[in-house]
């Protein structure tokens, strides 16, 4: 084969040349029975040209990669082919690689890299079936089915349900170069997990924000076994006050199953009848990964669910049997409606993420622009921090702008006083926001992404026109470089405790979405979130006559009831009442206003079947309305 060539194959086999008898009749297998492209460097490479380039010009034309591993697996060139492999997947997730123990192999042969990987094992010898149907599975990128073996099929309606596609879900950004560094950095979490995750369908990775949760979880995407789909993914944070039924909608939609968003078409709240249908679904399918990021977003201060039909979902998925892995990422652990805890405590599987390495948080530093900062300098700006990504983070943009000296002055005075690593990043923070801080505090009211159109809406006359521009260069401001920006959970938090004009600036954010266009016709819950997001920054501004009339002048509850999304309405009714329901002074100018909200109330906890409660709202809206 001349390296110019562009065929594509499916599958190139890296393999040791002591194993090159049994590879090649892995090969024929693969072509003869299952008619696929393979490249084999017997088949291809021509004598007298240059063979590596031949090798790594296959790699990077084949769809996937089958490591052969054996006695001889990490010798010379073939450990190379690997790294170039694991190169490649990196930059192309769609590319597998797919480990394959040969006869010989034994388990301290494999590599870290591929013990995160579902191994296809051959030891067995050549003629396992079994291993011979998962290792075409992996080429494909298909799912085997349970039990199957050489040339079944799938016939049932059962076993097509178990083999049919998702539809991926919008990962966050993972830029190569960070991607490259979590991989590596984290490999010690990253074996512990997927090793944790052969044997537990719940993984729940804890730690103080700013720690690298997420982040975490996108590396464990990028490690999965080769058979697993790319996974669910749900952001809390990026979902203020998701009910039951917006969970099951996205994941209706990624698992193609119109059945578990049936209660949209039947206009009602989402219910356990409909959390069984999902756990029937993941029961008919092998190898889903579920994750839910920023868990803690969605609890409040007693760390109950604000939902409970999310509490009954979790409480469902912990306690039946299926075949999906949930991973769940949060700064604490929910307490459930039963008493019970999400993951069992006795057995201490909470995994708690701690700050980076010593010496992988001064590769951090080095690797993001200090590598002119003498190494025992750099040591001690990890150490100060134990290590902490986004405190590391916020330290190189201050050590530009400073200089080292100045910074490991104040981290010793930070030490001195024993100050926690969470107040140490809090103290940096405001170091480095600078003259930017106060857009940083007004940004800090926004629950989503934003366009810039709503930033500049928190301008104010002192901000700079570089403002934006300089809180991206200092690692303040994220963005997806395609018109959106949020900031970072913990320096949001850290922005909004410092924002003293929080009800004028709540009142900013209310007009901002008011003056956002709706559509036409409006046909779901989605097409008022504008409105829903004026309303909420309203009751923050404490004008809760305006939080109601939006709420009233636009229909939005006829529209809502309508679509069964009763949970929706008790959470804008709720904001509009004070601490004690029915004893406190209304917050509404209007008594009448207060009965209204009342019975509103009592309208959508009947249509829960939440009755006794129902009837409470109910008996107190009808004594404000006698007082007419």
């Amino acid at each position: 084969m001349s390296i110019e060539s562009e065929e594509i194959y499916d599958v190139f086999l890296s393999h040791s040349h002591s194993d090159a008898e049994f590879v090649e009749e892995l090969a024929k297998q693969l072509e003869d029975r299952k008619k696929l492209n393979v490249w084999l460097d017997k088949w291809i490479l021509v004598p007298g040209e240059p063979w590596q380039q031949g090798m790594a010009c296959g790699l990077n034309h084949a769809k996937s990669c089958v490591v052969c591993i054996s006695e001889q697996a990490s010798m010379g060139w073939f450990k190379e082919e690997i790294e170039r492999a694991l190169n490649r997947q990196t930059a192309d997730t769609s590319f597998r690689v797919i480990p394959v123990l040969l006869p010989s192999a034994k388990d301290f042969n494999v590599g870290d890299f591929l013990g995160l990987r579902t191994w296809v094992d051959f030891r067995k010898g050549i003629d396992d079936a079994e291993a011979f149907h998962r290792l075409v599975s992996g080429i494909k990128g298909v799912a085997p089915l349970r039990g199957s073996q050489g040339e079944a099929t799938p016939e049932s309606p059962y076993d097509q349900i178990r083999t049919c596609k998702t539809t991926p879900s919008t990962l966050p950004g993972y830029p190569t170069r960070l991607r490259e560094f979590v991989t590596e950095n984290r490999a010690d979490e990253l074996t512990q997990h997927i090793t944790y995750l052969q044997n537990h369908h719940i993984l729940f990775i804890s730690g103080m924000g700013g720690i690298g949760k997420t982040t975490l979880a996108l590396a464990l995407v990028e490690t999965r076994p080769a058979n697993v789909p790319l996974p669910f993914w749900f952001d809390f944070a990026k979902r203020p006050s998701a009910t039951l039924g917006d969970v099951l909608e996205q994941l209706a939609g990624y698992m193609n199953a119109p059945l578990i968003a049936q209660f949209k078409e039947e206009g009602r709240e989402a219910g356990q009848n409909d959390i069984n249908r999902l756990i029937d679904e993941l029961r008919k399918r092998d190898f889903l990964w579920v994750i839910f990021d920023n868990l803690e977003t969605d609890l409040n201060e007693n760390m109950n669910f604000h939902d409970p039909g999310i509490d009954s979902l979790f409480t469902s998925l912990r306690d039946s049997s299926h075949q999906a892995k949930i991973i769940i990422t949060s700064r604490t652990l929910p307490v459930l409606a039963d008493g019970g805890s999400l993951i069992d405590i006795l057995e201490d599987k909470k995994h708690k993420l701690g700050g980076l390495k010593a010496y992988f948080a001064v590769d951090y530093l080095v690797k993001n622009g200090l590598d002119k900062v003498e190494q025992s300098q750099l040591e001690e700006l990890a150490s100060s921090v134990d290590g902490h990504p986004l405190a590391l983070k916020l330290l190189i943009g201050l050590v530009k702008k400073f200089g080292v000296k100045v910074i490991i002055k104040d981290l010793t005075m930070f030490k001195r006083h024993k100050e926690s690593t969470i107040k140490i990043a809090r103290r940096l923070f405001d170091k480095l926001a600078g003259d930017e801080k106060e857009l940083l505090e007004r940004m800090s009211v926004f629950r989503q992404s934003e366009p810039i159109e709503a930033i500049e809406n928190m301008f104010t006359a002192t901000t700079s026109v570089d403002a934006i521009e300089n809180l991206i260069d200092k690692s303040l401001l994220e963005t997806d470089h395609d018109g959106s920006y949020w900031l970072h959970p913990l320096v949001r938090e850290f922005a909004y405790n410092d924002l003293e004009n929080k009800k004028d600036v709540h009142k900013i954010a209310m007009q901002y979405y008011i003056s956002i266009p709706l559509s036409e016709k409006p046909s779901s819950k989605e097409d008022f979130q504008p409105l829903l997001e004026a309303h909420y920054h309203a009751c923050r501004a404490e004008d809760y006559n305006k939080a109601l009339n939006i709420i009233m002048d636009n229909n939005i509850h006829e529209d809502l009831d309508r679509w069964g999304n009763s949970r929706t309405l008790i959470d804008l009714y709720l904001d509009l009442l004070p601490k004690d329901h029915f004893n406190d002074t209304s917050l509404l100018d209007n008594p009448q206003s207060q009965g209204v909200v009342l019975g509103n109330l009592g309208l959508a906890y009947s249509n829960l079947g939440q009755v006794e409660k129902a009837i409470e709202y109910y008996q107190k809206a009808l004594v404000i309305g006698k007082r007419r």
